[in-house]
Formats: C-alpha cells, structure tokens, sequence
C-alpha cells in the first residue's frame, strides 16, 4: 500500500516538475517571445527597394550587390522581379556599397550605412538606359542631389528636415511617388503613425501592389499593437510577393501576439521553407511550441537554431539554457 501510494506520488511530482519547468520557461520568454519587430537588434540587416527606368516602368532583371569586406560574408547579391523589386538580406551593421546593373542601362552606385538595430531607408533607384553621348539629363543632378540631402538628414536623426527635403524633391518630380516610402519611414521613427501610413497610403494609390507600402503599413499597425489591422496588408504582401520570408514572419508574430499558437507556427514554417535558416522564424517556432506545450517540437525546433546559429549571435546563450531546462523535463541528461 504504502509502496503504491509512493509510486502514484513519484508520478505525480514528475507531471508537476514538467509543468514547473514549462511555466518557469514562458516566464522567462515574455519578454524574448515579444514580436520581432521589438528586436531588431537580433536580426540581420536588410535592405530593399525598387528599381525602374526614367519612365517609371519597373526594371526586372537588375542585378543588385551589396559589397562590405568587413562582413562575414562580403558580398550579398539579390535580382529585381517583375515589379522591380528587390531585397538584400543578411547585412551586418556598417558602410556597404551598392551597384545596380542590367545590360543595356547605366550601372549606378552608391554607398550606404546599414543598420540592424533601426529600420533602413528604401532604396529605390532610377536606371538610364545607355547613351551614345553619356549625357546626364538636365536638373537630373540637382535633384538627385535634394533626395540625397534627405537622406543624409535622415540619418543624422533630423526626421523632420529630411521630410522637408523630399517633400520638395517630389514637388519637382512628382511622379517618383516611391519617395512616399521614405517620407513614411521618416514619420515612423517619430512615432506618428497617422502620417507614416498616410505617406504608405500614396504609395498604393499608384501601385496597388507594393510590397515595400504593403509591408511598411502592416509593420506600423504591429509596431502600435494593432495586429487586426496589420494582418490584411501582410496578407496582400504575401500573395505579391510569396516567396520572402519576411513577410511570413510578420503575420506569424501577429497571431502569436493574439495567441492563436498553431496558426503562427504554420506561417513561421513557411518562412524556414523559404530560407532554411532564417534564424528569427527558427526562434520563434521553438517558442511558440513551449506555449502550446509540444516540448519535443521545442526542443527540436531550439537544437536547430543552435545549429545554424552564426558565432557571436546573441541569442545562443540564452537558447543553450532553455534546450538544457527542455532536456531535464523530459528526462534526458543535457
């Protein structure tokens, strides 16, 4: 008897100490689990853009290379779609140079300070098709020269000069209307909403598809807890642009805030079929599985990230001690 009672309380203590280990792990992951776009810092840089002709057609095809010797991986490159769109993903934070190139049109470069801890400035860019002459166009210099002055404000932090700048250079070259992109980055980082999607707004006013507007709006209703209203522009990004995985992530991060856990996993999982070590997607699966209580789809999901992990990724620390707290609640020795 006493045996007995003795066993059914050895089992009980180990359905508890499971249930201790899992609540004491999504104590410890309120604040890691919070959407990604809280994290910046974590993830790798990215940078993204249009590219079209003087005309304002989009260029597909276009070679875009990001250059930075310093980085892991010095030399990243990405190819516009059909929209003229592209994305670099991977960047470090530092001083890259930029070239676009497709045959038959001037190559451009440029050069540019990328950060992972703040959001980049779209990149949007004007290919010239070939001339005998080399001829620039007119006022094409001057112009330039006030979108670059924004910029350069932006970066300084001056958001409210910086708009001033491509306010007038729009009013000069009123149909470069992806300059609106910039305009609503800028009032973004001043944390007005309103204008920032109101800038995003006029953007898909002449392209009902731009994945940059598209995702920027969804961004901005995440960032001010707005995931209802976030979710329709992510899922218009997605069906113009299915195959970036960032944009999978994104909706993956609003139903994980609306705690609806198996639909964010399966949208996280299509950003790892995507990009098979998108590390944020790797993460964040891992912990979407602790709150629904799969611990060995957790635990699978954590060892996966420590194995794709770059050195010197901040996270793996923390991600060691949770697979070690998996480990010990399912029995095994970490």
């Amino acid at each position: 008897m006493t045996m007995k009672k003795h066993g059914s309380r050895q089992k009980l203590l180990g359905k508890n100490w499971r249930s201790l280990v899992v609540m004491s792990l999504l104590c410890c992951l309120l604040v890691i689990t919070a959407p990604a776009l809280a994290e910046s810092s974590q993830r790798p840089g990215r940078v993204q853009g249009q590219v079209t002709d003087t005309d304002g057609n989009p260029l597909a095809g276009v070679q875009v290379k990001a250059t930075n010797p310093e980085a892991p991986v010095g030399t990243l490159i990405s190819t516009s779609d059909d929209g003229g769109y592209f994305s670099v993903i991977g960047l470090i934070t530092g001083r890259w140079s930029f070239s676009f190139q497709k045959e038959g049109y001037v190559t451009y470069e440029l050069d540019g300070n990328v950060s992972t801890l703040n959001r980049n400035p779209n990149m949007d860019v004007t290919l010239e098709k070939t001339a005998a002459t080399g001829e620039l166009p007119a006022g094409g210099v001057g112009n330039m020269e006030l979108f670059n002055q924004g910029v350069q404000l932006e970066e300084e932090g001056d958001y409210v000069s910086a708009v001033a700048r491509w306010e007038e250079f729009l009013g000069a070259n009123p149909d470069v209307f992806q300059v609106y992109l910039n305009i609503g980055d800028a009032y973004r980082e001043m944390g007005d909403t309103e204008e920032a999607i109101a800038s995003y707004e006029k953007v898909l006013e002449q392209d009902t598809s731009h994945i940059g507007a598209l995702s920027n709006i969804g961004e901005t209703h995440l960032q001010a807890d707005n995931p209802d209203a976030a979710l329709p522009y992510f899922e218009r990004a997605i069906q113009t642009n299915p195959e970036q995985p960032e944009i999978y992530f994104n909706v993956a991060e609003v139903y994980f805030s609306a705690r609806l856990l198996e639909q964010a996993v399966v949208y996280y999982q299509r950003a790892l079929e995507i990009n098979p070590e998108f590390l944020p997607a790797q993460r964040q699966v891992g912990f979407a599985y602790v709150n629904i209580g799969d611990i060995e789809k957790a635990l699978a999901a954590f060892e996966r990230f420590l194995e794709i992990a770059p050195e010197g990724e901040p996270n793996v620390p923390v991600i060691k001690d949770i697979v070690a707290a998996l480990k010990g609640s399912l029995g095994e020795v970490p």
